[in-house]
C-alpha cells in the first residue's frame, strides 16, 4: 500500500504529472517557473505528519594516518602536500585546492 493510497481522498493527476516534468533526477530537485526548489525530509515530515526518529547517516572515525593514505590513493594528491594540509585541519574537510 502507498503513502498516497493512505493519506489522500483524490490525487490531482495533472498537477502530479506537473511535478514529474519539471523534477531533475541528478540534482533531486524542482525547476518551477519561480526557480529552484529542494524538498527535505524535514518538509516531508511536516507536510504529511511523519516523525522523522533517529540519526539519519553516521560516519565512521578515522585515524590521521587512513585519512591520509585514502586522499592520496582516491584523488592522487601528493603525500607530503596530504600531509601538510591534514595537520591544521580542525574539521571533517580538508581544502586541496
Amino acid at each position: 500500500m502507498y503513502l498516497v493510497d493512505i493519506s489522500y481522498d483524490y490525487v490531482d493527476r495533472g498537477i502530479l504529472l506537473a511535478f514529474v516534468e519539471r523534477f531533475d533526477f541528478e540534482t533531486n530537485s524542482f525547476y518551477l517557473p519561480v526557480g529552484e526548489m529542494l524538498v527535505t525530509l524535514d518538509d516531508v515530515s511536516s507536510l504529511l505528519h511523519l516523525p522523522v526518529l533517529g540519526q539519519f547517516f553516521n560516519l565512521k572515525e578515522v585515524d590521521f594516518e587512513e585519512s591520509r593514505c585514502t586522499i592520496v590513493k582516491l584523488l592522487g594528491v601528493n603525500e607530503g602536500r596530504v600531509y601538510a594540509k591534514l595537520h591544521v585541519a580542525h574539521s571533517a574537510k580538508v581544502r586541496l585546492s
